[in-house]
């Protein structure tokens, strides 16, 4: 069966330069305290990949899962991980925003932005459109750069007409 579910994936390029700054402060860190000498730049990534990896597997474990779920078309498993990945950072908004910092994240979207359109998605895949339709409306009254909602809504207009 072939893979239809649209992926995209944006940068932030101003985190790209936090994710830079971090990687050399990491580097010479470890070369101040002696533990990369002779190499510091063979030791300094995968440290921070290490860091990196163990942050998000910690504080996006419900987003991934939700992907998963996606990846394996289990819908509904996947609307429950979303609402959870939601919540969380509902709960905690400071992370999603300084997420170059907390997450070592390079994205564009929030993962709160990322989590809802993800559940619109899911809840287009088992039926509840009109559901999905007011998910697309208010991402995009949150975050009206979103061009997958604002997509969304379009073809959800055109299709009415």
């Amino acid at each position: 069966m072939a893979e239809n579910n649209l992926k995209i994936r944006t940068i932030s390029w101003p985190a790209v330069a936090v994710q830079v700054i971090i990687l050399a402060f990491l580097i010479k860190l470890l070369s101040w305290m002696g533990l990369s000498n002779p190499f510091p730049f063979l030791v300094g990534p995968p440290f921070y990949l290490f860091i990196a990896f163990g942050l998000r597997g910690w504080l996006e474990e419900d987003h991934r899962k939700g992907m998963k779920a996606i990846r394996s078309q289990n819908y509904h498993a996947a609307l429950e991980y979303f609402d959870q990945s939601i919540e969380f950072f509902e709960n905690y908004p400071k992370v999603d925003k300084y997420r170059a910092l907390t997450l070592l994240s390079a994205a564009r979207f929030s993962f709160r932005e990322m989590g809802m359109v993800n559940k619109a998605y899911c809840l287009g895949q088992v039926g509840r459109v009109s559901e999905m339709a007011a998910l697309y409306r208010q991402v995009f009254q949150e975050y009206p750069e979103n061009d997958i909602a604002r997509m969304a809504l379009e073809l959800m207009d055109l299709k009415e007409e």
